[in-house]
């Protein structure tokens, strides 16, 4: 199960890359703000990694990949609404 939830997470981070130049094309960004697709995803490993322990510590850790499983379903779904309005703020949010 491990396994396969680390195939998955890597996916999800290639997906970055993919989503960097049609971004940069859409809202006509620079480069800078186009990075921050990538910042925002992998500070967010910085920021919830604390918050995350305490949650393997109360609840066990495969609850706890359902939680993660649960937030990445979260924010894929939010990048409905972010498409319909074509907002790059929102899109970094989701």
């Amino acid at each position: 199960m491990v396994t396969v939830l680390f195939f998955f997470l890597g996916f999800v981070t290639s997906l970055n890359d993919i989503l960097v130049p049609h971004f940069k094309s859409i809202f006509e960004l620079t480069y800078t703000k186009v990075m921050l697709i990538q910042f925002a995803f992998f500070f967010a490993y910085f920021i919830f990694s604390l918050p995350s322990a305490k949650i393997v510590d109360a609840i066990g850790y495969k609850r706890t990949m359902v939680v993660g499983l649960v937030t990445m379903a979260i924010g894929a779904f939010c990048f409905i609404p972010a498409a319909s309005l074509p907002s790059y703020p929102l899109f970094l949010a989701a």
